[in-house]
């Protein structure tokens, strides 16, 4: 019991460090004690991480830094490689917080909240017009599935006050939702719009929108990224992604 004691003291006891050409080490085999890094600021846009840049909050070195697009909703600043200890800081980051409780993609919801999230959530453009249009008019009934090809789909639209008249749901339907950072271009990409009628009887129609580029839309979004900030930033900052 009293070594264990004895050890138990031994394994708490103050690590014994050595400085080698400036550099901190452990001295338990020598390896390396990494200095502690600086706690990386989060913002929510490019703006507040231009202005950080510009006004040089932290007094870096502008020609030590980086600007690196990691995808459609993150950027972050940091610093080029520390070629010794072979580690990168991470001074600052912006994020990208959608904040919309209507975005769904692959998954029905009724016209009323479909309406909501095309008139809130896109930008105006011709298609979402026409989708507005046809939701907009689509009566109660069922959603006709005989004419159903997997692409086109035949619904139930009503045409003035009292007559109702068979129109087809357009497909692929080209739109553009706000999926990324408010200061840059929305890139537009394909959607596949379908709808379907109640699962039970007295159930209203829904409609759901299937994304369909293949993921294309995050390349545009991180290309206007990078674009933007490069005419916003000083030439002596990089910005690569």
């Amino acid at each position: 019991m009293i070594e264990a004691a004895i050890n138990r003291i031994l394994d708490l006891k103050e690590p014994v460090v050595a400085s080698v050409n400036d550099e901190t080490w452990v001295k338990d085999g020598y390896k390396y004690a990494k200095p502690t890094t600086p706690t990386m600021l989060t913002l929510y846009s490019l703006n507040s991480l231009v202005d950080y840049l510009k006004d040089n909050v932290d007094q870096h070195n502008p020609k030590d830094l980086m600007v690196h697009v990691i995808n459609f909703r993150t950027v972050r600043v940091i610093s080029h490689l520390d070629l010794i200890h072979r580690c990168r800081d991470e001074y600052v980051q912006s994020v990208y917080d959608p904040t919309s409780p209507y975005a769904s993609y692959d998954d029905y919801m009724t016209l009323e909240n479909f309406k909501i999230w095309l008139l809130t959530d896109f930008e105006d453009n011709e298609d979402r017009q026409a989708i507005l249009r046809l939701v907009g008019n689509v009566s109660d009934q069922q959603v006709k599935t005989a004419t159903d090809d997997g692409i086109s789909q035949a619904v139930s639209s009503r045409v003035g006050i009292a007559k109702v008249e068979t129109a087809m749901v357009p497909n692929p339907v080209k739109l553009i939702p706000f999926r990324t950072f408010s200061e840059v271009r929305q890139p537009r990409s394909n959607f596949v719009l379908r709808m379907q009628s109640g699962i039970r009887e007295g159930d209203l129609p829904k409609a759901a929108l299937f994304e369909a580029d293949g993921g294309e839309w995050k390349v545009n979004a991180m290309l206007n990224i990078k674009s933007w900030l490069k005419d916003a930033l000083p030439n002596d900052i990089s910005v690569i992604g």
